[in-house]
């Protein structure tokens, strides 16, 4: 049984629908027979506001993966969380309610990222999943039903929140989250500002 975590708008739901097209049973925060694809997993508690026991998957996971996204594209989207899932975030990571919201989004992507490393196997991104799928493939023991990832639309896409957002104006909400920001970034292999 696989489990991937990452932060809440890291494609999340498009990993767990490509899965499942290819003929596995892998749910978007829910358990299913094959896995689970969810971001509160990265907390590791007892509870949780969607879907079951980070806890609990984590120890019967068989193979825990990092899924991480671009952080500008990531960040703007992470604006959109409902007030449940800040909540969550709030009480489990150095962000605050009283943050901006494009602030708290930038300390979100951080940390959760930093904590989904700390409990998985190795971290992909997005934009290479389909670079992962062998792996994944072999974690979950036995061949895909379909190969036609090509097929797969992307998943749970939300409108955009205002315009998008650039490196000098997260600098502007904070120099020292944004060049954190920027260097795990560059370690995940995206491009940092003037790149």
């Amino acid at each position: 049984m696989i489990a991937i975590t990452g932060c809440a708008r890291a494609g999340t739901a498009y990993t767990a629908t490509l899965l499942h097209h290819l003929g596995y049973e892998v749910g978007h925060e829910e358990l299913l027979p094959d896995g689970i694809v969810s971001w509160p997993l990265a907390a590791g508690t007892i509870e949780s506001p969607w879907g079951p026991s980070p806890a609990k998957i984590l120890a019967i996971a068989d193979l825990v993966l990092h899924q991480t996204r671009e952080p500008l594209s990531a960040i703007r989207s992470i604006q959109t969380l409902a007030s449940s899932s800040w909540d969550f975030i709030c009480a489990k990571s150095p962000c605050r309610p009283d943050d901006s919201l494009v602030l708290r989004s930038a300390k979100y992507w951080l940390h959760w990222n930093l904590m989904s490393e700390r409990i998985a196997t190795r971290t992909y991104r997005l934009e290479a999943v389909r670079d992962e799928l062998p792996a994944m493939i072999e974690a979950l023991g036995r061949p895909p039903v379909r190969t036609d990832v090509e097929a797969v639309p992307r998943a749970n896409a939300r409108p955009s929140v205002g315009a998008a957002l650039t490196w000098d104006a997260l600098r502007g909400e904070s120099t020292t989250v944004a060049d954190e920001v920027a260097a795990l970034a560059v370690r995940y292999g995206y491009a940092g500002p003037g790149t």
